[in-house]
Formats: structure tokens, C-alpha cells, sequence
């Protein structure tokens, strides 16, 4: 009755020790180290992995404005005002267009190849012609968008949609465009901005 009288009144005595034989190791203490041990190994291994899992820079490139009615807009290498479409890479490394095409009958004819020019680097745009005017440039298409409105598709290098807008009728001078430039939904826009930030 003295010892364990004595026990009770020890300061620093933990619930373990007042039930555990002196002899016995201490659970708490053992506990407290596996823990220990466990929640050390486990942040290391976190950090080790998060710096490891990190992704690596990749190409975006989507389609970012376009107008089908050009009356009074921009004008191509030869002076004439002819539909545009323009493209922008949103990524954090370049994009090669190697292989890339666009279309707006996709799965009905051969999509317009894009031309290998230098990779877009990133926050970069491409102007290109929708005029069917292939001896006016590289970066004129063998077809025109539609005012009525229709469905236009960028493919990959593998011939798979990277991005696809089906856009409705345009006035003239009226351009459908992605609001916040380049990533936001796609909206009508009185103000085109061939080249430069979306509004």
C-alpha cells in the first residue's frame, strides 16, 4: 500500500507508470519514440517527393480569336482584309508545330497542316489567314470561316482535337474570342485584337 501510495504522489508519473510494473519499459516513452521516428521519415519522404514529382515545363497551344467577316480589320501581306484566326501558346515551354493542323470539316477532308516555322514560344501568338489563298503564304488556309457560323478544330501531331471552337453567326468586324485572352470562355467581342491581348 506504501509503494503504491508513493507512486501516486511522484510527480511526473505518467497513467502508464501507475499500472505498469517498475521493471516494465515505459509505454508512453516507446510510443513517443516510434512516433517520433515515423513522423520524421514521413516528412522526409514528403519533401523528397514533392521535389521529385514536380512537372516539368509543357507547350499549350490553343486557339484564342477569330473572325469571319473582315471588313475594315487587319490586313495580310497583300493588302487584302480576309478572315483570321489566331492561335496563342498558354504553356511554360515552347510549342513545336510540327505536324499540327487546322480544320473546319473535321473528319470530312484533310486538315490545313500548319507550317513549320520557329516554336512558339511562351505567351506567343500566330496570326493565320482562313482566305484560301495558298500562294499568298505559308500561313494562309485552303478554307475561309464561315459567317453563318460553324465548328473549327486544332489538331495535334497525332491528328487528335487539341482544342475546338464552334462558333455562332458573326457580324462583320465582330470577332469571337476567349475572354480572359487565352484561357477564359469564348465570347463576342466588337473589338478584335489580331496579335495582341484579348478584350
Amino acid at each position: 500500500m506504501l509503494t503504491l501510495l508513493l507512486t501516486l504522489l511522484t510527480p511526473g508519473c505518467s497513467q502508464a507508470d501507475k499500472v505498469a510494473d517498475d521493471s516494465a519499459p515505459v509505454e508512453g516513452d516507446a510510443d513517443s519514440d516510434a512516433d517520433g521516428d515515423s513522423d520524421s521519415d514521413a516528412d522526409g519522404d514528403s519533401d523528397s517527393d514533392s521535389d521529385s514529382d514536380a512537372d516539368p515545363p509543357e507547350a499549350k497551344l490553343v486557339l484564342n480569336e477569330l473572325l469571319a467577316g473582315n471588313k475594315s480589320g487587319a490586313t495580310d501581306e497583300a493588302g487584302q482584309q480576309e478572315d483570321w484566326i489566331e492561335l496563342v501558346n498558354i504553356g511554360d515551354a515552347a510549342a513545336d508545330l510540327t505536324g499540327w493542323s487546322l480544320t473546319d470539316s473535321f473528319g470530312e477532308k484533310d486538315p490545313w497542316p500548319l507550317p513549320e516555322l520557329q516554336a512558339l514560344n511562351p505567351g506567343e501568338r500566330l496570326l493565320i489567314w482562313a482566305d484560301e489563298d495558298l500562294d499568298d503564304g505559308a500561313l494562309h488556309t485552303d478554307f475561309k470561316l464561315s459567317g453563318d457560323g460553324e465548328t473549327l478544330s486544332l489538331l495535334d501531331a497525332e491528328g487528335e482535337i487539341a482544342d475546338e471552337v464552334t462558333f455562332p453567326a458573326l457580324n462583320d468586324d465582330e470577332a469571337y474570342a476567349r475572354l480572359p485572352d487565352g484561357e477564359g470562355p469564348w465570347d463576342l467581342s466588337d473589338t478584335p485584337t489580331p496579335g495582341a491581348t484579348n478584350e
